[in-house]
């Protein structure tokens, strides 16, 4: 399975960038489809997920207090936004 890195041009900024993956197997973006499966059932939580998103790529950059770490299986690396 090949991967891609996927620039979303529309929380770059001053910040940082953000980025998601397109594996050859999927048509589109693990982030659209993260969006689109979330947007009917849980709408605010994923405008607040956006809304931090373009905080995060145009003011203030990737900052620790944003993530909870060991949020997977213990080293593999996980975090939640």
């Amino acid at each position: 399975m090949k991967c891609e890195l996927i620039k979303l041009g529309q929380f770059n900024g001053k910040g940082c960038n953000v980025y998601t993956v397109r594996t050859d197997d999927l048509g589109e973006t693990l982030f659209d489809g993260f969006i689109n499966e979330c947007i009917v059932s849980f709408i605010s939580e994923t405008k607040d997920i956006l809304m931090l998103l373009n905080a995060i790529g145009h003011k203030e950059g990737a900052r620790e207090h944003y993530f909870k770490h060991a949020e997977g299986k213990p080293g593999d690396g996980l975090c939640a936004l």
